[in-house]
């Protein structure tokens, strides 16, 4: 429904930022989308990307995702989930590698199981005549 859509995006924020780690609310639209996604693309592989981990490492305390909260919560929509930081480029490379990976072997299995060969229904307007044809 239009307006409860409209409403419900002005609530959680109009784009699907990655979760800040030190902002729950910011995990709280992390989810939204990730439904919004499921709903929009059915199989889509999904990454959850946990930001600033850097300011973990700073001050423990500032933590405001637990975790395993989040863990549990992207094995429960079958993501894979990586605490990063721009800052320092803490699993960055990781993300992109494993993001390649699956392309690349997704892909291959797009390609294997590409249904290949002839339509004997199909009917051709060239016929092909032999020497030794009757």
């Amino acid at each position: 429904d239009g307006v409860g859509d409209v409403g419900r995006e002005e609530a959680l924020g109009p784009d699907p930022s990655p979760p800040d780690l030190t902002n729950s609310s910011s995990f709280q639209r992390a989810k939204f989308w990730v439904n919004e996604l499921q709903n929009c693309e059915e199989g889509c592989r999904i990454y959850l990307c946990g930001t600033k981990s850097d300011l973990l490492e700073d001050d423990p305390r500032t933590r405001a995702v637990d975790f395993h909260d989040a863990q549990d919560y992207a094995d429960e929509v079958k993501a894979e989930l990586f605490e990063t930081s721009s800052k320092t480029g803490q699993s960055v490379d990781e993300l992109f590698q494993k993001v390649a990976e699956d392309y690349v072997h997704f892909t291959a299995f797009q390609v294997m199981t590409e249904e290949k060969g002839v339509d004997l229904a199909q009917k051709s307007s060239t016929y092909f005549y032999s020497c030794c044809h009757h």
